[in-house]
């Protein structure tokens, strides 16, 4: 959120944190089961969400560099995660048609609301063409 980082996802099921300014490697975070797909920052920049092909979404303490919690309930890759701008909800979309927007804020992880891609559509919600590109990818 400030610039002076960037996370990155990748094959070997690890997320990398990186420093801009130097382009050296901080930290990486160890956890997930499958190649990860997705990463994001709290608006804050106090935590870390990462979404994985083992259909799982993970949330990092970033100081701390350990993850928080696990967030289960997709039943594909989960190919977006982003958080809401007060950093209370995390939205995720997986190639199983779903998006799930959780509360994560305070530490209480549960799936707050969930929408199938035809019920986004309905709704008139837009997305962006890269993020609807993924969730049609499960067809």
């Amino acid at each position: 959120p400030d610039g002076t980082k960037l996370a990155s996802g990748s094959w070997d099921s690890m997320v990398k944190v990186w420093d801009v300014a130097t382009q050296q490697e901080l930290f990486t975070l160890e956890g997930h089961e499958g190649t990860v797909t997705s990463v994001a920052f709290s608006p804050d920049g106090t935590k870390l969400a990462s979404g994985s092909w083992d259909k799982t979404v993970k949330v990092w303490d970033v100081a701390a560099q350990q993850e928080l919690f696990t967030l289960e309930g997709h039943e594909g890759t989960v190919t977006s995660v982003a958080f809401s701008p007060d950093g209370s909800k995390l939205v995720s979309g997986s190639d199983d048609k779903t998006v799930k927007v959780w509360q994560v804020r305070p530490y209480c992880p549960h799936v707050a609301a969930q929408f199938s891609l035809k019920q986004l559509r309905a709704a008139g919600v837009q997305l962006t063409a890269a993020d609807l590109k993924k969730v049609e990818e499960g067809k």
